[in-house]
C-alpha cells in the first residue's frame, strides 16, 4: 500500500487497529497517547502527529515503513527549494 499523507497513515492506523481488535483506548495507551488524541488523529484531525508517533504505531501494529524512490535526482535538483532544503 503507498501511503503519501498523514490522513493516509491515520486511516491504514484505523483499519489495522480495528483489524487486530485493539479498542482505541487500549492502542492509546500503548502508543502513549490519550484515547482523545487517537480519535482526532484517525479522524484526520492531527496535522503533524510527529514521525516518530507514526513509526511507533506502525511498529505495534506489526507494519513497517518502506522507501522508495518516485522521482528522479536529476529532476529533484532541478527544482527550486524552499529555505529549509525542501522543493517549494
Amino acid at each position: 500500500m503507498i501511503v503519501d499523507s498523514v490522513r493516509g497513515y491515520a486511516q491504514l492506523i484505523r483499519q489495522r487497529r480495528r483489524a487486530l481488535g485493539l479498542t482505541q483506548h487500549a492502542f492509546a495507551n500503548r502508543l502513549g497517547v490519550s484515547r482523545r488524541w487517537l480519535i482526532e488523529f484517525e479522524n484526520g484531525k492531527v496535522d503533524n502527529p510527529g514521525f516518530a508517533t507514526i513509526l511507533h504505531a506502525l511498529h505495534l501494529l506489526g507494519l513497517s515503513l518502506d522507501v522508495r524512490q518516485t522521482v528522479t535526482i536529476d529532476r529533484l535538483a532541478a527544482e527550486p527549494s524552499s529555505p529549509e532544503g525542501r522543493p517549494a
